[in-house]
């Protein structure tokens, strides 16, 4: 695909866009406005969770953009479907809005960056309706892997995973007769030496 073509398609998607946020009216600039306002912070966060050198996000900044590849990919059969709001959507939004509130309350930052992605999806409904909505369920839903997962899940998940390399290590070299013995995530060699089997060998990065 030219260059000019990709600005040409990518400005027809944005003329959508405003031209559908005109039908909406006011109400909904003051939703894209209180979306903007509520969450700039956890944004900024989400944004330093992707580029921390040790985090497991680094593949972040890369998820709108492929979201908006599938978006401009099915731009033809996007542009044949009618353009009716759905009011199911300002319920969502008054739900996430919600939600935000409360997890501000208990001091709880991680449910705010999923209740993002709904925020998302309410827009949507309100602004394009229930067909449009449909047909771009999955680059919404593709959005999730970009919100950083609470750290205490992923300590969940790369222990499993620690586990699970450090039996699989020992089953490989069973044949080979090494009297080797796991215990955990710890492999204990017959002279004495001990290997660890540490989060970065955990393999979440590579998945």
């Amino acid at each position: 695909m030219a260059a000019g073509n990709l600005v040409e398609e990518i400005s027809d998607n944005l003329k959508l866009v405003v031209d559908a946020v005109k039908r909406a009216g006011p109400m909904a600039w003051a939703l894209i406005g209180l979306m903007i306002v509520l969450y700039i912070n956890p944004a900024q966060w989400i944004w330093r969770a992707w580029f921390r050198e040790d985090g497991y996000y680094t593949h972040g900044p890369l998820i709108p953009l492929v979201a908006g590849w599938m978006v401009l990919t099915n731009k033809d059969r996007l542009a044949r479907l009618p353009i009716k709001p759905n009011w199911l959507g300002l319920v969502i939004i008054v739900l996430c809005s919600l939600g935000f509130l409360a997890s501000t309350l208990c001091h709880m930052n991680p449910p705010k960056y999923f209740i993002f992605v709904f925020y998302i999806l309410g827009l949507m409904l309100l602004l394009f309706g229930t067909k449009i909505t449909k047909a771009l369920l999955l680059p919404w839903a593709f959005l999730f892997f970009m919100v950083p997962l609470p750290d205490a899940v992923i300590d969940i998940f790369t222990y499993q995973l620690r586990i699970f390399v450090t039996a699989a290590a020992v089953h490989l070299v069973d044949p080979l007769g090494w009297a080797i013995v796991k215990s955990g995530n710890y492999i204990y060699y017959p002279s004495g030496e001990t290997l660890v089997v540490d989060d970065v060998c955990a393999g979440l990065r590579s998945l």
